[in-house]
């Protein structure tokens, strides 16, 4: 099981963001972009899980899914 630190992880999403889209970042995608690294930086600090935070992992997910992203292909660069 390889795992991979937050910073190469953040390296790994810009770097697959911009293959994808192959152009600059719009604001809002630059505003997801930091978000997402700030919740990475809230999940690492919390530690473990807890139980009653599945319904908001849920409404990322199906954020995610309405946005157009391909969860479970995302899911496989994990």
């Amino acid at each position: 099981n390889m795992k991979i630190t937050k910073t190469q992880l953040k390296q790994i999403i810009k770097e697959e963001l911009k293959e994808q889209y192959d152009a600059e970042l719009t604001p809002e995608q630059q505003q997801v972009e930091e978000l997402s690294y700030q919740l990475i930086d809230a999940i690492d600090a919390m530690g473990r899980s807890n139980p009653n935070l599945t319904d908001a992992y849920i409404n990322l997910f199906r954020a995610l899914k309405s946005a157009g992203v391909a969860i479970d292909r995302v899911a496989m660069l994990a």
